[in-house]
């Protein structure tokens, strides 16, 4: 922990540790296995000579806290009308607000003034009326811009790292499903052989194979936002609903295809070890 990775450690083309600065000064930290999973602008990526494709996205996403009274809704809401999107993730006693803008549409936004800012939330969300005073200065909005990129090969010999990313602020915007089915593509091929000792060799097959959910799933998310999002935000006139959601509503057993789409991927990243969860859990 509070340990800061600066280089990786290789013997050949095998990754076998890290070189980290700790509290109490550099440390070499070995390992059977490396899984770089630190953020878009992650050093351990860039030390094993991993090169990234930026695939592009229209969007950029303002991150703001306010409050939550008692009445509020129970439930995360996404709020999309008169151009704009906001979404409310329910934090229990605070909701941590994340609104949708062009790309590169913060300056202007900025440049209107907070008190137009302000008014533009209560526009999607009137319930906030008695917080968005809350929002005292810039410095309680946060601006982070949005990037949808894939690693061309996304593995070495006992290394292994997360293929993309959404956001410069790792885990705060949207889901981490491609990093779940990372993780579970590489417990597939290299959890035997770790929980046996075995030579690690054996998993590095499973990292050459693709794995269809991810190499298709950030395409996905930029037509999405590219063709939805991007020709919404900013259009000031009432949204009426497009024919795809007027379906989900008129039949809500459809709604569980863009829900299993979002958890699982195309093909369902599923575990297959042999091992009961806790069982692996304990031995890892």
């Amino acid at each position: 922990m509070q340990a800061e990775v600066t280089d990786l450690i290789e013997e050949g083309d095998r990754v076998v540790g890290l070189r980290v600065q700790a509290a109490d000064g550099p440390r070499e930290i070995h390992a059977d296995l490396v899984i770089g999973a630190d953020g878009r602008h992650s050093i351990v990526r860039d030390r094993a000579g991993l090169r990234v494709t930026n695939i592009g996205a229209p969007i950029d996403v303002l991150w703001m806290r306010l409050s939550k009274k008692p009445g509020d809704p129970a439930q995360t809401a996404g709020r999309f009308n008169y151009g704009r999107l906001l979404v409310m993730l329910d934090r229990g006693d605070y909701w941590q607000c994340a609104f949708v803008i062009r790309k590169g549409g913060y300056d202007a936004i900025r440049g209107r003034g907070l008190d137009s800012f302000r008014s533009e939330l209560l526009r999607l969300a009137p319930l906030l009326h008695d917080r968005v005073a809350e929002l005292k200065d810039w410095d309680d909005i946060k601006l982070l811009t949005v990037a949808i990129d894939r690693l061309e090969q996304w593995w070495r010999p006992a290394f292994v790292h997360r293929r993309c990313s959404s956001c410069d602020v790792a885990g705060r915007w949207g889901r981490d499903k491609p990093g779940n089915q990372d993780a579970v593509a590489t417990a597939k091929h290299s959890g035997r052989p770790l929980a046996a000792d075995a030579e690690y060799r054996r998993s590095r097959r499973g990292a050459k194979t693709p794995h269809l959910p991810d190499e298709n799933d950030p395409a996905l998310q930029v037509v999405v936002q590219e063709r939805i999002l991007g020709r919404i935000l900013g259009n000031d006139e009432p949204i009426k609903a497009p024919w795809p959601v007027r379906l989900f509503n008129m039949f809500p057993i459809l709604r569980r295809i863009p829900a299993r789409l979002t958890a699982w991927g195309f093909a369902g990243a599923r575990t297959d070890t042999g091992a009961p969860p806790n069982e692996a859990m304990a031995r890892s």
